[in-house]
């Protein structure tokens, strides 16, 4: 079923309505038509915050569908940009068709790093074991939710994998 809906979403943010449908099954004002009218010109300033995951509103990490909802409708422009500053990936004060792209892409593999059990932007070899004893049933997943990658409440061998990647090379972005 999430399967369903995250293709059905991602279908929707790439403009998969059709002329008769008007409407996104899954994100109200998706396809109805852009307004016409300019916004008036502003000089570009940065509306994210430097390591904040584009199109996470409540900053939790991970984006659900009514952020996603939020980005739209501010593209849309019937919602300010404040209502979710970090929709504006670019921080051009506007919200684009490619800041929905990241969106979409950050609904899928999430956001952070993950491992990065403090979130202060690096995996250090304590999160890794902390992965580690997570996945082997000796660590409450509270211990470290960012070792979660996927958020399906399970930490496996291939997300501590994932987790010691982060530890040897960087987190990605």
């Amino acid at each position: 079923m999430r399967r369903i809906l995250l293709s059905t979403l991602l279908v929707c943010l790439l403009g998969g309505c059709s002329a008769a449908q008007k409407v996104c099954p899954i994100i109200p004002g998706l396809c109805t038509p852009t307004p016409t009218a300019s916004p008036p010109p502003m000089t570009p300033t940065p509306t994210t915050k430097p390591g904040a995951c584009c199109g996470d509103c409540n900053g939790d990490q991970v984006i659900q569908p009514s952020e996603v909802s939020k980005a739209v409708a501010i593209k849309a422009g019937s919602q300010p940009l404040t209502l979710c500053p970090v929709a504006d990936c670019d921080g051009d004060t506007l919200v684009t068709d490619a800041d929905l792209s990241v969106i979409s892409r950050n609904v899928l593999e999430g956001c952070g790093c993950c491992g990065d059990c403090d979130g202060d932007g690096a995996v250090k070899a304590s999160e890794v074991g902390k992965a580690n004893a997570i996945a082997n049933g000796t660590q409450p997943l509270s211990l470290c939710p960012a070792a979660d990658c996927n958020h399906d409440g399970t930490v496996r061998q291939s997300e501590v994998d994932v987790v010691t990647k982060h530890n040897l090379n960087g987190c990605p972005r």
